[in-house]
């Protein structure tokens, strides 16, 4: 569980730098408070433990929600007043300013059917009212940076504008979590722009050795950099850019393989290397 919960951590951490969508799976349950990061404006808001919600689609400067036939879905946010549209009717939505200012929203959907609330932050700070002897004020709430405690349910998917080299090197970080070879194809594949799949299959046919690798075709050497920099990880001296180019650092990675694997070390990908690479892949 702690081991899940690192990876989830790192996986939601990336989506802060890389600034695009990201669709939570469908049937989401928050067992713990979640936060989630918009980057215009830099805003962090914060998904209560409890909610319920069919898909959350965080965006640069929006978040949208789908929550199911009589669920509730709580965020709060401690920079800016949470504002709501969308919603079939206003009895859907509750937002208040909350202790220290925080503002809070509760999306409410009717037994009737789901609701899809698009969330915006406002230009304007939730505020509290200070009594005195002068009257009531207004006062600009102080702004609370909540801590990062963030948990994935099931499945990420996103598109990047990471280049080749940036994607090795968040799944070395993956690798330090103790990673399962599983996990990191999908992760890659999001980060890669594609939409990661549950099932296993789908990953094998992504990395899965079953022919004579050609140095010639491009493709067939991209899976192999990615298998290589995916099994060796740290243990290379530098990782491979995924290019589909066979050069040095690709030879040399390969028959480092071979030479762990107690294979001939010739730096051909024949029968007995694939066996061995799809066994280190978990196939």
């Amino acid at each position: 569980m702690i081991k899940k919960l690192k990876i989830g951590l790192l996986i939601v951490a990336l989506s802060f730098f890389i600034g695009a969508s990201s669709t939570f799976a469908a049937g989401i349950t928050y067992g713990i408070n979640t936060t989630v990061y918009l980057s215009s404006p830099n805003l962090n808001l914060t998904i209560l433990s409890g909610s319920v919600a069919d898909t959350v689609v965080v965006n640069t400067g929006t978040l949208v929600v789908t929550v199911p036939a009589s669920g509730v879905f709580t965020i709060t946010s401690a920079d800016k007043l949470l504002t709501a549209t969308g919603q079939s009717q206003s009895s859907v939505v509750n937002t208040i300013c909350a202790n220290l200012a925080i503002s809070q929203m509760t999306i409410t959907a009717p037994a009737s059917g789901a609701e899809t609330v698009t969330i915006t932050p406002s230009a304007n700070a939730c505020t509290v009212i200070v009594t005195n002897a002068g009257g009531g004020v207004y006062v600009p709430a102080t702004p609370i940076v909540p801590t990062p405690v963030v948990v994935i349910e099931k499945k990420v998917v996103s598109s990047s504008s990471l280049n080749p080299a940036q994607i090795s090197a968040i799944i070395v970080l993956l690798q330090s979590f103790n990673a399962d070879p599983a996990t990191i194809a999908r992760v890659r594949v999001s980060l890669e722009g594609g939409t990661p799949s549950s099932s296993t299959s789908s990953i094998a046919s992504t990395l899965k050795f079953t022919k004579h690798i050609s140095k010639s075709i491009k493709s067939e050497v991209e899976n192999l950099q990615k298998a290589l920099n995916s099994i060796l990880g740290q243990k290379l001296t530098k990782l491979l850019v995924v290019d589909g180019s066979w050069g040095r650092l690709t030879d040399k990675a390969i028959k480092q393989f071979q030479k762990e694997k107690g294979l001939t070390v010739d730096g051909i990908v024949g029968p007995v290397t694939r066996l061995a690479l799809n066994k280190a892949l978990g196939y």
